[in-house]
């Protein structure tokens, strides 16, 4: 590639579970990445992001150098949003990440890489491959690294791919019941979860069905059971990690009288007779983020806090 090559649409995306072309920009998963090697020393980015109206904080692309942070975009408008970045000389791989996804309404927001122009030097695109080492997180906005000063290198989920690839299917206000509150919605999200190809499945899930108020412990218990069942007759060889809600500032009971801790109660006895592909992860362990320091608003970790999720994870999984 020469060096006034634009790549109008980078369509090999790492770590992605959406492949849908939009009107003025391309959706990804949370935290995907566009990875390729190169020698220029300057890049021209063109981005799309819808969240700014909701979000502003939270308009992120990070930029990462030989798997180190180079530089984290912050969009000032919605839409469209062009950037500079300047690069190291010499011969280097580079990563755009795909920052923070949510969903308050029925649109998806989130911000998305449109394309993407380099000067100086010759740039190769890395082809990701299906990795059967792969992990993947499905959570809500605790996942998509909210509340981290910088979610596309700060979040617990991105941290872990400095040990072990990890691909996020996770948005902000997400609950179970968003997926599984009906036999074809939960055939849906294995089907999602299943194309990663992963080795073993994160589900991180729970504390807004809880505080959403979006059904029962019980009603909870019963998909989440059902779940765990579909996605082992899909991917029959992968280990199934289900850790229950980290804690809150405020657990009191919601409109069904429960507390959150009745909702990890469900969690747990769906585990107790599954353990031959499911282990139970307890969130309320102090390796965990607790209340209050590890917290910054009673639910979502600090930086800090997501610094300290990594490494419970990591010591979880043993990488």
């Amino acid at each position: 590639m020469t060096s006034s090559y634009a790549v109008t649409d980078p369509t090999n995306l790492h770590d992605n579970g959406y492949t849908t072309d939009q009107t003025n920009y391309r959706e990804s998963s949370v935290f995907a990445r566009w990875v390729f090697r190169t020698d220029a020393t300057y890049m021209h980015l063109k981005t799309w992001n819808t969240i700014y109206g909701s979000y502003p904080a939270w308009t992120h692309i990070g930029v990462l150098v030989n798997e180190a942070l180079n530089t984290t975009l912050e969009a000032v408008a919605a839409n469209a949003q062009q950037f500079e970045v300047t690069l190291p000389a010499g011969h280097k791989a580079v990563e755009l990440v795909a920052g923070l996804q949510s969903k308050p309404a029925a649109t998806l927001l989130g911000t998305f890489l449109k394309s993407v122009y380099f000067a100086g030097g010759i740039t190769k695109q890395i082809s990701p491959s299906t990795l059967s080492d792969r992990v993947v997180v499905y959570g809500d906005s605790i996942t998509v690294g909210a509340n981290a000063t910088y979610p596309t290198s700060e979040g617990w989920p991105v941290l872990l791919r400095a040990n072990i690839p990890i691909a996020v299917e996770a948005w902000g206000y997400r609950t179970l019941y968003d997926d599984a509150h009906t036999v074809p919605l939960r055939a849906a999200l294995v089907a999602q979860l299943a194309s990663f190809g992963p080795g073993a499945i994160w589900l991180a899930i729970g504390t807004n069905d809880y505080g959403l108020e979006e059904w029962s412990a019980a009603d909870f218990g019963t998909a989440y059971a059902a779940l765990m069942d579909d996605l082992h007759v899909a991917l029959p060889s992968a280990t199934i990690y289900c850790q229950t809600p980290i804690e809150r500032t405020d657990e009191s009971a919601n409109i069904f009288g429960d507390t959150l801790g009745d909702y990890r109660t469900q969690i747990a006895t769906a585990v107790s007779t599954r353990t031959a592909f499911a282990i139970l992860v307890d969130g309320t362990d102090v390796a965990f983020p607790q209340s209050p320091g590890d917290l910054d608003d009673g639910t979502h970790p600090t930086t800090a806090g997501h610094a300290k999720y990594y490494a419970a994870v990591k010591a979880v999984l043993g990488v």
